[in-house]
């Protein structure tokens, strides 16, 4: 590693990724739900994402909200420098990339950085030392406004516990490597099989080495090598954050994962209990952790917290208007949470995601159909389903045609990329909804073609995506063999491009993807 990281991994650059916790309406709701008010909508709204690495989220939330302006912020050059790339191809006027450590914006050395209405940080709190993010909390005072709003996504206590040795390992291991982090990462799993096999015990934890192969089998070397292998590793309990946030003046709202801010799909009645007897919200949080097995949290705050009357809050959650995110035939009434399976009414979920199929509507509108009368269902709960289940999106505004032309460009792009890398995923522009959806491999190859004009018939796309796969030597699979022939991967092309175009691309449409 170079002299000037710190311990930080920085010979190979973060993974381009979306993370919609990060949006501002995302982060709204989840005021709203909590009952807070969200940040009063400014002339020109500031957001700013601290370790932003390539910048991939800064870039699409800008596509997505050409009004507002959006900063990203990293102290690693080669970050900046592809950001800035890529924001030259995309054209965001509205993206403002700069290299800088946590150090320099509390000791005021960035003036052009202006003040904020939300500041997000996703994992970056994590691979810090106690310096850094003092440093983070002391920019959070100066530069995050009045009512505004912080996202703060880190690895979380007791579930990474169990980790701790495997991280000392990778870390001390890529520290002597001379080999490029991501192969040093991958040679030190090597390392600690070998420990494990001479009778390391607490490194012969199956379920965590077995992890470790499955993230390898998926190309995720460079996930491993800067999840691992920095120096200034800290997972942290929940109320360890909320007191060093407490110096900035900062209160905690709830989880940026919807459904966790509905405590009984978390946690049985005993834990709820449990929970309460020892304090406050920080450490109803903390305590709460130990019955839950994730590793990651990703907390809300609010720096001056506003509580919002009852009726002051269902009114506002009464005009939001919402968009159908699945087709039809992929809604879902049960899924699963801690506590067990839960259960939607389906009496009154099914018109409801039905209707919206049909066309966006306002949550009062959805709540004063017939089908709701009886069913208690209020604002709150109808809204955390929805977008807690990942059936339902907000929909913030109306996209005109430019907006809409712009994001067809972006996404075009984007899309285009992730299927030249054989990215499993692709995050594109949804400008109704100011934020980002995800499309899977063969919905990605679908819109590229969508979107570079081949009409959108199954037998048009699929000849193209055939023709694009041989090109850039991809090889099907199916039933455990590599297709050969071309007639055989028209065909299993066919079956994936077939149910996209029918159930997929008329959800686009309506969002304004394409």
């Amino acid at each position: 590693m170079a002299d000037w990281s710190g311990g930080y991994v920085t010979d190979i650059e973060y993974m381009r990724a979306f993370h919609r916790e990060q949006a501002p309406s995302h982060l709204d709701l989840v005021c709203l739900l909590k009952g807070v008010a969200p940040p009063e909508p400014p002339e020109k709204m500031t957001h700013c994402d601290l370790g932003c690495g390539p910048g991939f989220t800064s870039a699409l939330l800008a596509a997505a909200n050409p009004e507002a302006d959006f900063w990203g912020i990293d102290f690693n050059p080669a970050h900046i420098a592809a950001g800035r790339a890529f924001q030259a191809e995309m054209g965001l006027p509205n993206l403002h990339l700069c290299e800088y450590g946590f150090g320099d914006l509390a000791e005021g050395k960035a003036p052009e950085v202006p003040l904020f209405d939300y500041v997000t940080l996703h994992g970056v709190f994590s691979w810090i030392g106690p310096s850094e993010r003092q440093a983070i909390v002391r920019f959070l005072e100066a530069h995050l406004k009045p009512g505004g709003v912080v996202y703060v996504g880190y690895n979380s206590l007791p579930m990474w516990t169990s980790r701790l040795p495997f991280q000392r390992i990778l870390s001390t291991y890529g520290r002597f490597s001379r080999e490029r982090s991501d192969r040093a990462a991958e040679q030190g799993i090597a390392f600690i099989k070998r420990l494990a096999e001479a009778g390391a015990f607490e490194l012969n934890r199956p379920e965590i080495l077995t992890r470790f192969d499955e993230l390898l089998a998926a190309g995720q070397q460079r996930y491993l090598a800067h999840e691992y292998l920095v120096e200034q590793w800290t997972p942290m309990y929940h109320e360890d954050v909320a007191r060093e946030f407490t110096t900035a003046k900062l209160d905690y709202v709830g989880s940026a994962t919807l459904l966790e801010n509905f405590v009984q799909l978390y946690l049985t009645p005993a834990q709820r209990e449990l929970c309460e007897q020892l304090g406050g919200p920080a450490v109803f949080e903390t305590v709460k952790d130990f019955f839950l097995k994730r590793s990651f949290r990703g907390d809300v705050y609010v720096r001056g917290r506003r509580r919002l009357s009852p009726g002051d809050q269902t009114a506002r959650l009464r005009r939001i208007v919402l968009d159908l995110l699945v087709p039809l035939n992929e809604l879902r009434f049960e899924f699963s949470v801690p506590v067990g399976k839960s259960q939607l009414n389906e009496a009154l979920y099914r018109p409801v995601l039905e209707a919206l199929g049909r066309g966006a509507a306002s949550v009062g509108d959805l709540l004063d159909m017939p089908q709701a009368a009886g069913t208690k269902a209020t604002a709150v709960e109808l809204i955390g389903m929805l977008l807690g289940t990942g059936q339902a999106i907000w929909r913030i505004r109306e996209a005109d045609g430019a907006t809409r032309r712009h994001a067809l460009a972006f996404n075009a792009a984007v899309a285009a990329r992730a299927v030249e890398e054989g990215d499993a995923f692709a995050a594109l522009v949804a400008p109704t909804a100011g934020s980002g959806i995800y499309l899977g491999q063969a919905e990605t190859m679908t819109y590229v073609q969508l979107a570079s004009g081949v009409e959108a018939s199954t037998d048009a796309i699929s000849a193209r995506i055939t023709d694009d796969l041989a090109r850039l030597g991809i090889k099907l699979r199916a039933e455990g063999k590599e297709l050969e022939s071309r007639e055989e991967t028209l065909a299993a092309v066919r079956h994936e491009v077939a149910p996209t175009l029918a159930n997929w691309l008329p959800r686009w449409r309506q969002l304004g993807v394409i």
